[in-house]
């Protein structure tokens, strides 16, 4: 049964797309005990259902060792969130959210505001700020 990409968002939610993240990351073929170590898994038993489901997608196979290597990258939301420089995969958010707070910490320390002016921009920018790393985490995790 062909997954719509619409659909690959509500099956790669949670530890799937760790294991799918994980995979994309690692070239090399993978093995279950491997993968639940390298992400702290309860049990290899897991792994394997996180694979086997990632199997069905046509996202990894099995190669004939019994190893699991990804086949494709697909374009999702959660995928779309993130950028990929070499081998690490970052979440987009974390470049607005450390250039906001840099441009944020610059303002406190140079700009002398005072009264209602450095509430009402303290505030605003604190609020920013919490929102882009909020954010940041959310899609990381």
């Amino acid at each position: 049964m062909p997954v719509s990409p619409e659909d690959f968002d509500a099956l790669l939610r949670g530890t799937t797309y760790k294991v799918l993240v994980y995979m994309l990351n690692h070239k090399e073929p993978v093995g279950v005990r491997e993968l639940q170590r390298d992400l702290t898994l309860s049990s290899a038993g897991l792994a394997s259902y996180h694979l086997e489901k990632l199997m069905k997608l046509g996202l990894v196979a099995q190669n004939e060792y019994g190893d699991y290597v990804a086949v494709q990258e697909v374009k999702t939301d959660l995928i779309g969130a993130s950028v990929k420089i070499r081998r690490l995969r970052l979440p987009r958010y974390l470049f607005y959210s450390v250039f906001y707070t840099t441009l944020f910490s610059t303002y406190l320390l140079f700009f002398q505001n005072t009264g209602l002016e450095k509430l009402f921009l303290l505030t605003l920018g604190s609020t920013g700020m919490l929102f882009l790393w909020y954010e940041t985490y959310r899609i990381r995790s």
